[in-house]
């Protein structure tokens, strides 16, 4: 293609590139430990870059998903799945913090639940015990 201005030095945006490294520090975080391990047996698998495990973090403002123009729909559809879960089972419950108010609401209801059932069958112990000696 003689004589035309395009530039093939550059076939993929910096923009891109940037805005890849920020959606890879927002999905991996480095401080996870299952996710540690998870990327790293993918990338021995794979031969993944291993710097992606280092990645700072986003700043608050980053993080929103108006912020990502390239990798904003995916983002917004990870997040609607990831919000659509609900836990099932005491441990999910345990470890899910999206929603604290609903947390915090059923672990207290749990606790008072244990709590009834451990009053009510130490009164009936107590119960059974004076009817018997008196």
């Amino acid at each position: 293609m003689r004589g035309s201005n395009y530039n093939y030095s550059v076939i993929i945006s910096h923009n891109l590139i940037l805005e890849t490294i920020d959606t890879l520090a927002l999905l991996l975080p480095r401080t996870d430990c299952r996710v540690r391990k998870w990327y790293q047996k993918f990338q021995r698998m794979y031969t993944l870059d291993s710097r992606v495990l280092s990645l700072e973090y986003l700043k608050p403002e980053h993080r929103n998903v108006d912020h990502f123009t390239f990798w904003g729909g995916r983002l917004r559809k990870i997040k609607q799945a990831f919000d659509g879960h609900e836990p099932h089972g005491p441990l999910q419950w345990w470890r899910d913090d999206r929603k604290p108010v609903q947390w915090w609401t059923f672990w207290i209801a749990a606790l008072i639940l244990v709590l009834t059932i451990v009053f009510g069958f130490t009164q009936s112990i107590t119960s059974i015990i004076q009817v018997a000696k008196s």
